[in-house]
């Protein structure tokens, strides 16, 4: 069996890309613009064109879509196979140049066939260079020695779902290239609350459906317990619209169920994140906390560019050659 797979049968891990699988479903224009919206507002550019983009846990394949739309070459992975299958789904139904056009509506990519979706246990890859998907882990040197470097290096709220996050965290930074940006967000850490959350996650995933519909009944009660209670409770009984685009074109019911079920789990301070990126020689553009309170910090950070060669070291290499 696949070990992501195997991992989900024994409660060790959340199966995202089955919830990522659900979301692409969802997806329409509206939420590609805002996704596009969100990333030009994070990045603080206007377009990424001639630059290239790799998508660290691509997951539904939402934001590589917008960084292609915005000009970008761009490169995505997973280690899910269900979540590439949710990227390559997206790709097809959404990308105006993909080499495998897909006709019908415009909201929800379509289904692949059941050949389609088993081909993505292995590395999957569209045929049009200018967007790329694969199978892969930031946890595997094997794969990361033979992507390169990249302009633009994005990573929302996948290191931290590794069980690996410091280690995810230095191998991430070594695919940005030379001047490039690397932007990452991670979960706060609220120490005692982080610790129950963990807790939360974990007997989810250990758990049957019932309890699990419990304990997501439970968290959204408590996360959203300022709303006025005939909101939380329309929600809840799934009168509310609880797909509706969020601001970065997400999901608010699949976001949920992320954050209950999102196991593994590890937590950050600012000052941690920011600490190991002084350690990489990258500076600080950006930094937009949650407050202390629950959610993702997220940090826009620049590496150095390669420092020119002095006349010097030039001239000796010159002599040296023509010796």
């Amino acid at each position: 069996m696949d070990e992501t797979l195997l991992q989900v049968s024994r409660g060790e891990r959340f199966a995202f890309g089955r919830n990522w699988r659900s979301f692409v479903d969802l997806v329409d224009e509206s939420r590609v613009q805002r996704a596009i919206d969100s990333l030009r507002a994070t990045l603080e550019v206007e377009d990424l064109a001639g630059r290239t983009f790799l998508d660290v846990g691509c997951g539904s394949g939402l934001f590589s879509l917008a960084a292609h739309r915005l000009g970008a070459r761009v490169h995505s992975f997973d280690s899910d196979a269900e979540a590439v299958e949710s990227a390559v789904r997206l790709r097809r139904a959404f990308a105006p140049d993909s080499s495998r056009t897909v006709e019908g509506g415009a909201t929800g990519a379509p289904r692949m066939t059941e050949r389609e979706a088993a081909d993505t246990s292995q590395m999957v890859e569209e045929r049009d260079a200018s967007w790329t998907i694969e199978r892969g882990s930031i946890l595997d040197d094997g794969y990361l020695a033979g992507l390169g470097t990249f302009d633009v290096v994005y990573s929302w709220g996948v290191l931290h779902h590794t069980g690996a996050m410091w280690r995810a965290f230095n191998a991430t930074v070594g695919l940005v290239a030379p001047g490039g940006l690397l932007f990452v967000s991670l979960y706060n850490d609220q120490g005692r609350q982080s610790k129950v959350w963990t807790a939360v996650k974990r007997r989810y995933n250990r758990s049957g459906p019932v309890t699990r519909c419990a304990l997501v009944a439970g968290s959204a009660a408590y996360i959203y317990r300022a709303w006025p209670l005939v909101k939380v409770a329309r929600l809840l009984r799934g009168r509310a619209d609880p797909t509706a685009p969020q601001p970065r074109g997400m999901s608010r019911r699949h976001d949920m169920l992320d954050w209950v079920g999102g196991y593994p789990f590890e937590v950050s301070r600012p000052e941690q994140v920011l600490a190991r990126a002084r350690a990489h020689d990258l500076s600080l553009l950006l930094l937009k906390t949650c407050a202390g309170g629950l959610g993702c910090n997220e940090y826009l950070l620049r590496r150095p560019a390669e420092p020119a060669r002095s006349a010097v070291s030039v001239g000796s290499a010159v002599s040296t050659g023509s010796a």
